[in-house]
């Protein structure tokens, strides 16, 4: 389906406090227009509320929700979730888990930055491959913090390239914002879901957040295995190395029926 009025992307980091087990970008896209009714129902939720919100701190009753009942920030969470996969619109989920030490085997040498300087090229261009695939073109908004400037040099980069099949520029627009835009709320909640969805595979069952938006979620946790095409291409922060990876190392769509299941890179 083409994205007739293009594609709003609003996008933040997640991480363990220390960076030291994974640094994710993350966040949420959709329709500009569909996305004006998010950004409504989202605030209408919110809207009580004395700081902007944030999942973590609700979840843990922390911050503003310190004195809440658990029930009550349960409530709220599910509700907002509710928003996001609300019949009628569509926010799909979009995040990229980069394993920290994993990363620093690999590239030894690399900044310490470079774990989330791949996560947002990552993120940017599984966003070009869906702009191409809709024939659309698409803005970003990212949440303002210490790592603007990487974030800068990485949209550059990806407007810079020249990716197969595009025509054009599919990037659009790059701006920052802070939490107290309610999509850049949303994106935090996105964010943090692909985190904990990487720090707990193995270990725990799925959260109930992420059970309910699984259908409209594209999040990928680098391996090992991606980390040494990605080396073999290039290296961690360049866009022709990552674009190059290979299908297993993006996005995929998976159509299903009852008789087949078929699998589509993005």
């Amino acid at each position: 389906m083409k994205q007739k009025n293009g594609m709003g992307v609003y996008l933040d980091d997640s991480g363990d406090d220390k960076k030291n087990k994974y640094v994710v970008c993350g966040g949420i896209l959709g329709d500009e227009f569909g996305l004006t009714f998010t950004d409504a129902y989202w605030s209408g939720l919110t809207g009580h509320l004395k700081n902007p919100f944030r999942s973590t701190e609700c979840e843990c009753q922390q911050g503003q929700f310190k004195d809440w009942k658990k029930v009550d920030c349960d409530k709220l969470m599910q509700d907002l979730v509710g928003v996001l996969n609300c019949d009628g619109m569509f926010a799909g989920l979009i995040g990229t888990a980069v394993p920290v030490q994993i990363f620093r085997k690999i590239f030894p040498n690399a900044h310490p930055d470079d774990p989330f300087r791949l996560a947002v090229r990552h993120v940017m261009v599984g966003v070009v491959r869906m702009a191409i695939r809709n024939d659309t073109c698409a803005k970003l908004c990212f949440e303002k913090g210490p790592n603007d400037a990487d974030v800068r040099r990485a949209y550059d980069d990806a407007c810079q390239f020249v990716f197969p099949s595009a025509g054009i520029n599919r990037l659009a627009g790059l701006s920052f914002s802070d939490k107290s835009a309610p999509l850049l709320q949303a994106a935090d909640l996105a964010a943090r879901e692909c985190f904990k969805a990487a720090v707990n595979r193995g270990v725990r069952p799925t959260r109930k957040p992420l059970k309910r938006l699984w259908g409209q979620s594209g999040m990928l946790e680098f391996d090992e295995s991606c980390l040494l095409r990605l080396k073999n291409a290039g290296g961690p922060t360049d866009i022709r190395a990552i674009v190059e990876m290979g299908s297993k190392c993006h996005m995929n769509m998976v159509s299903s029926t009852p008789y087949s299941q078929t699998i589509e890179p993005v």
